[in-house]
C-alpha cells in the first residue's frame, strides 16, 4: 500500500517562512541589480554626451584645454559605467556563486508576473523545471549545504505555488504532490520529514547565497552613485591641478 500523500497547502506552510526568506533575498538582489543597471546607462548616456561635445568643441591649438578636459571627462565616465555591474561590486565571490545567484534571482523574479495574469500551464512547468535547474546549481555550489538530488521539483514547486494565478493552484498542488513523491525516492531519504527537511535546507541555501552578494552589491553601488555625481568634478580638480603644476614648473 503505497502511504498517503500529505496535502500540498501542510507542506506549503510548513517550508513558507523559507520561501518568503528566499523572496525577499530576491529582491534586494534585483533592486541591486536594476539601480546598476540605471546607473551604466545613465553614465554611458553622458559618456556619450561628453565624448560628442568634445568632439565639436573646437581644435585644440586653442590652448584652452576644453577639448583634452571634454574627453577625459568622457573616459572617466565610461570607465564608471564598466564597474556598474553586478560581476564588479561582488568581486571576489563571483564566478560560478555568481551565476548561480542571477540564476535564482532572476527565477524567482520571472514568477512575480505569473500572479497578474493566468498563464498556460506549460509556461508553469517550465518555471517549475527552471527552479529545479537552480537547485542542481546550488548543490553543485553548496556541497556542505546537504542538499539532496530528487527534491528539486518540491523545492521549486512550493516557490512558484506562492506566485501563480489562483486559476493555477490546482496544477502547482499536483507538481508538489509529485515533487515529494520523487522525493522519497531520493538517495538518502528515509521519511517525508527527510524530503521536507532537504527542501528547507536549498531554500535556505538559495536565500542565503543572494543575501550575501546583495550584502557586499548594495553598499557598492552607494559608492558608484556618490562617485557618479562627482565624477566630471574630480576630473576638472585633477586635471587643474596638473595644469597648475606644469606652469609652475
Amino acid at each position: 500500500m503505497v502511504d498517503r500523500l500529505p496535502d500540498p497547502e501542510a507542506l506549503r506552510a510548513r517550508l513558507s517562512f523559507d520561501v518568503q526568506r528566499l523572496g525577499v533575498a530576491a529582491l534586494r538582489l534585483g533592486q541591486v541589480d536594476s539601480g546598476l543597471l540605471r546607473l551604466r546607462q545613465n553614465l554611458e548616456r553622458r559618456a556619450l554626451c561628453l565624448s560628442e561635445e568634445a568632439k565639436h568643441g573646437g581644435p585644440e591649438l586653442h590652448g584652452d584645454g576644453r577639448v583634452q578636459l571634454g574627453y577625459a571627462k568622457a573616459q572617466a565616465t565610461a570607465e564608471l559605467a564598466r564597474r556598474a555591474t553586478l560581476a564588479q561590486v561582488v568581486g571576489n565571490p563571483g564566478g560560478l556563486s555568481l551565476i548561480a545567484a542571477m540564476a535564482v534571482g532572476r527565477w524567482v523574479s520571472a514568477l512575480q508576473a505569473l500572479g497578474n495574469q493566468g498563464a498556460p500551464l506549460s509556461v508553469i512547468k517550465g518555471h517549475i523545471d527552471a527552479g529545479r535547474i537552480a537547485h542542481r546549481m546550488l548543490r553543485t555550489l553548496r556541497p556542505k549545504a546537504q542538499l539532496l538530488s530528487g527534491c528539486g521539483q518540491l523545492t521549486a514547486a512550493v516557490v512558484v505555488a506562492d506566485f501563480v494565478h489562483p486559476d493555477a493552484a490546482p496544477f502547482v498542488a499536483e507538481q508538489i504532490e509529485e515533487g515529494l513523491y520523487r522525493g522519497r525516492n531520493a538517495p538518502g531519504v528515509d521519511t517525508d520529514e527527510d524530503v521536507l527537511a532537504a527542501a528547507s535546507r536549498a531554500l535556505r541555501a538559495g536565500a542565503e547565497l543572494l543575501e550575501q552578494m546583495a550584502d557586499r552589491a548594495e553598499p557598492a553601488l552607494g559608492v558608484l552613485l556618490q562617485q557618479a555625481e562627482g565624477v566630471e568634478a574630480e576630473v576638472e580638480r585633477r586635471l587643474g591641478g596638473l595644469a597648475r603644476g606644469q606652469n609652475v614648473g
